[in-house]
């Protein structure tokens, strides 16, 4: 019965995150853990578990909420400045693989053009970016 509480609490958090499902959440992981209290067999660690995960994964996600509705400014900078060192990162990581392609086609000139697409074909990545 405490489960399907928790779960209800849950969902209710899901469809509408507030910090009194969290504590709905917390107050049920409490009885169930109570509840189930001679830990033994691996299905009751195993519920504790997933209570116990869920429980946390619930409060972080409602503490990022609330960040975002009390900080915005402070927290949409941040998310920029974030997204721009990635994005600095992946251009810095793509110029030095086109660097290093050029390189290797530059080596390769000479060679005939069928040798030298077959060389090519095996320097560029089958993944990332297109070269």
């Amino acid at each position: 019965m405490v489960v399907l509480a928790a779960t209800g609490a849950a969902a209710e958090w899901v469809r509408h995150p507030a910090w009194i499902w969290v504590g709905a959440m917390g107050v049920m992981l409490v009885a169930s853990l109570v509840l189930v209290r001679p830990l033994t067999g691996w299905r009751r660690r195993g519920l504790a578990a997933v209570l116990v995960l869920l429980g946390v994964v619930m409060a972080s996600a409602e503490w990022q909420l609330s960040a975002i509705e009390r900080h915005w400014p402070e927290q949409r900078q941040r998310r920029i400045t974030a997204a721009s060192e990635r994005l600095a990162g992946d251009l810095h990581a793509a110029y030095h693989r086109a660097e290093r392609l050029a390189q290797e086609a530059a080596a390769n000139a000479g060679a005939d053009r069928e040798a030298a697409f077959q060389i090519l074909a095996t320097l560029v990545p089958p993944s990332g970016p297109e070269m």
